[in-house]
């Protein structure tokens, strides 16, 4: 009897080793990562205040990206940060992310920069920062001057 069954478990394990390697293809089921996943658009750089002042706590950085195409319009806000500066100091980094359906070819956009405190303006920018239609769009630098 135990002959009997030591033998039917040696044919069917043979049998099952048999399948295995008959005919079978090997299906390769990794999941392979996204080379290219969805491209983010943005603008970056940093904020700096020349002049040697602490800023209050409870500051506000407003830092905008703008089309100023039209002189008689208002401007257009692609893209708008606001900021509790809870202490910090300059300089300041910031990331503005944009769609590029929004700006067009022949735009000018710009961006810009302010503190507040208690929505007064401590500090603002007073140059066009120009960006993205002229190809730049990484390690804008602007400097903030004090409101008098």
């Amino acid at each position: 009897m135990k002959l009997w069954q030591i033998s039917t478990s040696v044919l069917l394990a043979a049998a099952l080793v048999g399948c295995n390697s008959k005919g079978t293809e090997t299906v390769d089921t990794r999941v392979e990562q996204i080379e290219n996943p969805v491209k983010q658009h943005y603008v970056k750089g940093n904020i700096n205040i020349l002049q040697r002042i602490a800023l209050p706590a409870d500051a506000i950085l407003t830092v905008s990206l703008s089309d100023v195409s039209l002189a008689d319009a208002p401007s257009i806000t692609l893209s708008q940060k606001r900021e509790r500066l809870d202490g910090k100091q300059s300089p300041f980094h910031f990331v503005l992310p944009y769609r590029p359906s929004d700006v067009k070819p022949n735009a000018r956009i710009v961006v810009s920069a302010s503190v507040s405190l208690h929505n007064r303006l401590m500090f603002v920018t007073d140059t066009a920062y120009e960006v993205i239609n002229n190809g730049k769009t990484k390690d804008i630098e602007i400097i903030l001057k004090a409101v008098r």
